[in-house]
């Protein structure tokens, strides 16, 4: 019997229903050789190997064709777990694939920035400010914090191209007094930040992140489970009306790559959901799985919902179980 998937399992992210935290595995993928025609998996105990997959329908795909696949798109939202180098690879290969088809064209809108800071990704991108500025001025370390090598190889490909850099994420003062006091505790501005879409009824969203805690919302209590949701939900309120109005203010932007948590990607349920309200497009979900000690099989990826392509690689240093 294969092991159920479980938290640190490379097929966590697909399963999120099965989940019993937040943090999500994940990774990147390398294909080979072109197909004359789609191979398709079947969800019959299958294991998956390395390569681009549809969700719907099982359909493995050559890079070329999903490249060509996302070029239709003006949105495309790619998840990862925070600390996950091969996440941040596959974000990478993505988002220089995109660039090279529509050089100076794409955008990248990052959840790691708050948006009182764009002045400063603004600047880093016209040069103005080296990456130490860029850490100072954003205060990185304090309001984000992961090893910034992660995210490096991005920004300065939207730097070399002098292309935008988004800060999508709500800022730090505002979840906190949100968490606290609930909207009584926000002013004006803040308020009018989460928009409409705050308050707008998501149930599939709120189950998700329930049975990803589990039965017991991990050890909180209703109370703090409340205080903890609003703030979920403002952190994916912000960044996807920020996400809409950029691309609505922007016609000659091909796409804008959107780089976040799995919970904040997966299933379209959160920043995409929020977008959409906004009146963004629905776009493109990317979801990147691991290959680790364990197996992922198709039945866990084809038709789960989970987002539009999976793309699946080993984890460095490991060969086939």
């Amino acid at each position: 019997m294969r092991p159920a998937l479980g938290v640190g399992s490379p097929a966590e992210s697909i399963a999120p229903t099965r989940r019993a935290a937040l943090a999500l595995a994940a990774a990147c993928a390398m294909l080979s050789a072109c197909a004359t025609a789609p191979q398709v998996i079947e969800p019959t105990g299958t294991p998956l190997e390395p390569g681009i997959y549809r969700v719907e329908g099982g359909q493995r795909l050559d890079k070329a064709d999903f490249f060509d696949a996302l070029s239709g798109s003006r949105l495309i939202y790619i998840g990862e777990s925070h600390d996950n180098a091969t996440h941040h690879r596959i974000q990478a290969e993505i988002l220089e694939g995109l660039a090279r088809r529509s050089p100076g064209r794409v955008a990248l809108g990052m959840e790691m920035f708050q948006r009182p800071f764009q002045p400063a990704l603004d600047a880093f991108v016209a040069g103005k400010l080296d990456e130490a500025g860029l850490l100072s001025a954003s205060e990185y370390t304090t309001r984000w914090g992961h090893d910034f090598a992660f995210y490096r190889p991005l920004l300065e490909l939207m730097r070399l191209q002098g292309s935008p850099v988004l800060a999508l994420n709500a800022p730090g003062e505002l979840t906190k007094r949100l968490s606290k006091e609930g909207l009584e505790g926000l002013d004006e501005a803040e308020r009018a930040m989460l928009l409409e879409s705050f308050g707008a009824d998501n149930p599939a969203h709120r189950a998700m992140i329930q049975e990803a805690l589990g039965s017991s919302h991990g050890g909180m209590d209703e109370a703090t489970f409340a205080r903890f949701y609003r703030v979920q939900v403002a952190w994916d309120a912000v960044m996807g009306a920020t996400a809409a109005d950029f691309l609505a203010s922007r016609p000659d932007i091909a796409h804008v790559v959107v780089v976040a948590g799995m919970f904040h990607v997966q299933r379209g349920l959160g920043i995409a959901f929020h977008a959409q309200r906004r009146g963004a497009e629905g776009g493109v979900i990317v979801i990147p799985i691991a290959l680790g000690d364990e197996a992922v099989f198709a039945e866990d990826v084809v038709g789960s919902g989970v987002g539009d392509f999976v793309w699946v690689e080993r984890v460095e240093g490991q060969g086939a179980p």
